[in-house]
């Protein structure tokens, strides 16, 4: 057998050897605990998704994956990030497993060097997806709920009778019923935003664009995400008004795992379009005379 391959066997053997004992001493498991059918009403699926995206992206990955021999840079590095997972404190769930996964990554930079750089690149995007709904609910949570309280207003207001008081917004259903529908800032979307700029980044990473059009179609992404949740909170509100409270407790979630994946399908379609167009002009270039 090649002696590179040998070494790369003993690596691996190192590496998940090291990893099994960073897992027991992190104990992910009593936060992973916590998780039950409360925790996924009040807090979504959003990061289990985001996770599962890229860790699917980094499987289809693995053979872009070369071997480096490990340096003393990744190697420090990576000392460096297992310190600072040990320190770092996980609240939620998707929190604890990002420890993990981060204390992983410092031993791939130990044992591998330069080859951990895709699965820190995605260790980034799913720190930045699983916390940027939390900064948006921390920083700006009540002017965003108030935004889209705002604009699903007076949407609504043209097909029902509503009133609105801050972010509250209340009917009388066709039932003779009083409903009161709070939009708070995780009804506002922030974690539907956040599964859209992970997903983007991901498409962007395996198709690129040229930097005018990455930013044009980010921002038509943005702004078409933005619009797909005011139109799931306009909905939510027909179905209220006309089945009762009832029917808007059981839709809330299930109106947002339909139309936001319609929604991402189209953008997909626009997103490769452009990247085919952008493809064939950069193989066929026009000839100027």
């Amino acid at each position: 057998m090649h002696p590179i391959k040998v070494q790369l066997k003993y690596r691996i053997i190192y590496f998940l050897i090291f990893a099994i004992a960073v897992a027991v001493v992190l104990n992910p498991l009593k936060k992973l605990e916590n998780l039950s059918p409360e925790y996924f009403t009040l807090n979504g699926v959003y990061p289990w998704a985001i996770l599962f995206l890229c860790a699917f992206f980094l499987f289809a990955k693995r053979h872009e994956i070369h071997d480096a021999k490990p340096s003393f840079i990744f190697a420090a590095a990576g000392a460096g990030i297992i310190s600072g997972s040990i320190f770092l404190t996980g609240v939620n769930p998707e929190f604890e497993v990002f420890r993990l996964l981060l204390a992983w990554l410092g031993l791939a930079f130990v044992f591998f060097g330069e080859a951990a750089s895709l699965p820190a690149l995605l260790l980034c995007i799913y720190g930045f997806g699983i916390s940027f709904p939390k900064l948006v609910e921390a920083f700006a949570g009540l002017q965003y709920a108030q935004a889209t309280t705002w604009v699903t207003y007076n949407i609504a207001q043209f097909f029902i009778p509503i009133n609105v008081s801050g972010t509250v917004i209340s009917m009388t259903t066709l039932q003779g019923d009083r409903l009161m529908v709070v939009i708070n800032a995780a009804c506002s979307g922030a974690a539907s935003m956040s599964v859209f700029l992970v997903v983007f980044a991901l498409m962007s990473l395996d198709v690129p664009l040229p930097r005018r059009k990455w930013a044009g179609l980010l921002l038509f992404g943005i702004i078409g995400t933005s619009l797909q949740n005011i139109l799931r909170l306009v909905l939510l509100l027909l179905t209220g008004y006309n089945f009762g409270p009832s029917a808007i407790q059981g839709g809330e979630s299930i109106a947002g795992y339909i139309i936001f994946p319609l929604w991402y399908a189209l953008f997909a379609f626009v997103y490769l379009r452009c990247a085919k167009r952008y493809k064939a002009a950069d193989i066929n270039p026009v000839q100027k005379v």
